[in-house]
């Protein structure tokens, strides 16, 4: 799944479903930066569910990608930088890999570029 970092309110809750589970929004609430303080990472590839807790840092962000996705310090900032990493990234004679993953490695990393501005 693709991911990406979306800032939001500290106290924002995701809606779920009678079951709890995070119901997909293809449209995000808009907050203003003053609002928007804190980051979550989202999945991207459908409408777009949280696989995170709300962070109040990027450092505490960056430490949670590194315990949970088992990546390097560089690849989690790397991804922090960009704010989002596609769903797999592979070349001609390899296996694909998790985008995440991606991050860390020097060859695979060339096929990242900046986020498309919207």
């Amino acid at each position: 799944m693709g991911r990406e970092i979306r800032r939001i309110p500290k106290n924002w809750e995701h809606p779920r479903d009678a079951k709890g589970k995070y119901e997909p929004l293809s449209d995000m609430p808009q907050w203003n930066s003053e609002e928007a303080t804190c980051y979550q990472i989202y999945e991207n590839v459908s409408e777009g569910t949280p696989v995170s807790p709300v962070f109040e840092t990027t450092s505490a962000m960056e430490d949670w990608i590194v315990a949970n996705w088992k990546i390097t310090h560089e690849a989690a900032k790397k991804f922090i930088e960009l704010g989002y990493a596609p769903t797999f990234v592979w070349k001609p004679g390899t296996k694909p890999i998790a985008g995440y993953k991606a991050l860390g490695d020097q060859e695979k990393k060339k096929c990242f570029k900046d986020k498309p501005k919207n």
